[in-house]
């Protein structure tokens, strides 16, 4: 990470911190083994989009229930910018009190070069969370095509023409990189950074193709905005709630997966007992009924993973984005 003192000077300057809370006198989550307590005073849990955003809303689905567990405040500050929202958590004091939850994102944008916070050696890992849900591929109701083979066949008759949705170093740009990769053809990548952004211009025929979240998928199929050609899915199987003419691609025989989760991250130099009490305090939150709903209506799924199995998801994902991103010509990093 390169220059990053001087940045969090910079944006103590720039950005005022909304976090604030009043801490409860009672309520520490003990290790017994390790002899930390933890906490002792308010959480402040970093997000790096806007209030009521899709990651936003997947961090507040817990964060009430996780306060009432561990008998403290905790608060989400929110930046619109990744970079932004990385840095603050990596120069905070490493006291278990600040952390950030972002998806592979953060990777992705490490890997070209938007942000230069490495979440794997500048942050801790605190925890992987819940799985985000699967993604639909939908294309203008219109389209001359109604599978990703079709799309695919289309797209090769049609080099550079076919056009697809990404944000500038997100993960839909390894995503649709992997696909040039892997299928042989060329595609337009233009710029539609979020959900709204692609159900906008894709139902208006301006783009070919984006992924958005199986929820506005089907809704918008369901009054023919637009058409779904295939699902990303981290298991390659079809889910019996899907609509019967939708199929993963796995299904339509291509290799290509969508493995989106919420991760939690400290400062690097924060203390293992710390990050064990923190991880440890998680389990009970995501096995909450409350927070499994929450997080089932935003089509997502709660989960719970210790220390070491959650260093064995992230940096599996860490080597698969490090790799495409090398493969496909946009890594700034050696």
């Amino acid at each position: 990470m390169k220059k990053l003192t001087t940045l969090a000077l910079a944006l103590s300057m720039a950005i005022g911190l909304s976090a604030c809370g009043n801490p409860h006198q009672s309520g520490s989550f003990p290790d017994p083994s390790a002899g930390v307590q933890w906490p002792t005073q308010t959480i402040n849990v970093i997000c790096p989009s806007s209030a009521g955003g899709g990651t936003d809303n997947t961090i507040r689905a817990f964060t009430d229930t996780w306060s009432q567990q561990i008998g403290q405040s905790v608060v989400v500050t929110n930046y619109d910018a990744t970079p932004v929202a990385m840095t603050n958590c990596a120069v905070a004091d490493p006291d278990g009190y600040t952390l950030v939850c972002h998806q592979n994102t953060a990777i992705c944008q490490y890997v070209t070069g938007v942000t230069d916070v490495d979440p794997k050696s500048d942050l801790a890992l605190v925890a992987a969370l819940q799985y985000m849900g699967e993604n639909a591929l939908i294309v203008p109701a219109d389209a001359p095509f109604n599978n990703f083979d079709e799309f695919i066949a289309y797209a090769k008759e049609h080099p550079g023409e076919v056009s697809v949705a990404i944000a500038t170093g997100g993960p839909a740009q390894f995503l649709w990189g992997q696909v040039m990769k892997e299928c042989g053809v060329e595609l337009n990548m233009v710029v539609a950074a979020n959900t709204t952004d692609k159900l906008t211009n894709i139902s208006g025929g301006f783009i070919d193709c984006g992924q958005v979240d199986v929820a506005n998928a089907k809704s918008y199929e369901e009054v023919g905005k637009v058409k779904v050609i295939g699902v990303l899915s981290s298991t390659g199987e079809s889910l019996p709630e899907w609509p019967e003419h939708w199929s993963t691609l796995h299904e339509q025989g291509y290799e290509i997966g969508w493995d989106m989760r919420l991760y939690m991250w400290a400062p690097a130099d924060t203390p293992g007992e710390v990050l064990e009490a923190i991880n440890k305090s998680l389990e009970a939150v995501m096995a909450d009924e409350t927070v499994q709903e929450k997080l089932a209506l935003q089509g997502a799924r709660a989960e719970w993973y210790d220390l070491e199995e959650s260093q064995e998801i992230f940096q599996k994902e860490y080597d698969s984005i490090m790799s495409t991103g090398k493969a496909i010509g946009i890594s700034m990093v050696e």
